[in-house]
């Protein structure tokens, strides 16, 4: 890997690293905003930056493989980095594991990619 690529990793890596963080410290450090749903709204966005992060460290190889192959392995790939951090939420004192807080990350990650798909088709239209 030339080291102009190697660079396209580093957003994905910090931004996997801070979505660690944050889900490690305990339930009674955290205070979120008071208004209706924040948690689901700060883990989608937490995951659609993941999901923008991951499109841009893949933009070296985007042309290697389909457009709807690239789309689903994102799609998994910010999936099974959810399922991971919501186990390892479950580790720690005053939070768990949520499917609820799973399917926020789902959504954020799918909605970022699938507007990327969109303006990427509306570039080469």
């Amino acid at each position: 890997m030339t080291q102009n690529k190697f660079f396209h990793f580093i957003p994905l890596i910090s931004t996997m690293a801070g979505i660690f963080y944050f889900s490690g410290l305990p339930g009674d450090d955290i205070s979120l905003p008071g208004f209706f749903a924040s948690d689901k709204i700060l883990h989608a966005s937490a995951y659609a930056f993941l999901a923008g992060t991951a499109i841009f460290a893949g933009h070296p190889w985007i042309n290697r493989i389909s457009p709807n192959r690239h789309t689903i392995a994102l799609m998994i790939f910010c999936t099974l980095y959810g399922a991971s951090d919501e186990i390892h939420q479950s580790f720690v004192p005053g939070r768990m594991a949520s499917i609820g807080d799973l399917a926020a990350d789902t959504f954020g990650a799918v909605l970022a990619i699938l507007l990327w798909r969109c303006i990427l088709s509306k570039k080469y239209t």
